[in-house]
């Protein structure tokens, strides 16, 4: 029988967990290893297009950040599940997929890496506050979780998530299956990828 977690314990058992791993620059460094050479990655395990999950059972999420954001990483909230630090893959300047990931399973956004004029700039969104990337993996197949405009306030050194206008959204989903579209070619997600490009495109008409 398992034993019910409140959803303050949760919380504060998760934070206490990103802080402690999160720490690791040596982790962080694998990630950010992982990401450049065109991976996703799961609890620091490189992920490739090949074992990308089945669309029967799996949930592949997708989404678009603005600003020359090179890095996501994001840490899977429910105590009561399984413990997952994960990675996106980055398809250029703005698409992103993650592994596919089993459903019912909830992600914050906790890091991410911009590059920028002068090296790279490092922002940790606050936990459980407005201004992050959350999502919830709510059914086998595709998942857009949105697209956003990342900015930095120069006199504070603070980065800030954006939502781009609801009637903008489609247009940067479709720039983004676009990108998945060439990454997964010849695989299971192929079908549903393109058909989700013709609902958009008939949406347009």
């Amino acid at each position: 029988m398992k034993t019910k977690i409140s959803k303050k314990g949760a919380v504060l058992f998760c934070l206490l967990s990103v802080l402690t791993a999160f720490t690791s620059c040596s982790i962080f460094r694998n990630f950010k290893v992982m990401a450049e050479d065109g991976y996703a990655s799961l609890n620091g395990k490189k992920v490739t297009i090949k074992s990308m999950g089945d669309p029967e059972t799996d949930c592949l999420v997708y989404g678009y950040v603005d600003s020359y954001v090179s890095l996501q990483m994001y840490v899977q909230m429910d105590a009561s599940k399984e413990a997952i630090y994960t990675t996106p893959l980055a398809m250029g300047n703005g698409p992103f997929c993650f592994p596919p990931l089993d459903t019912g399973l909830s992600f914050q956004l906790i890091q991410l890496r911009q590059t920028a004029a002068f090296g790279v700039n490092i922002y940790s969104p606050s936990v459980g506050k407005e201004g992050s990337i959350t999502f919830t993996t709510k059914k086998a197949g595709l998942q857009f979780i949105g697209a956003y405009n990342f900015q930095v306030d120069f006199k504070t050194s603070i980065g800030a998530l954006t939502p781009y206008p609801r009637s903008e959204q489609s247009a940067y989903e479709l720039k983004t299956l676009t990108k998945m579209k060439s990454q997964f070619k010849n695989t299971d997600w192929e079908a549903l990828i393109n058909k989700r490009i013709e609902e958009i495109q008939n949406e347009k008409k």
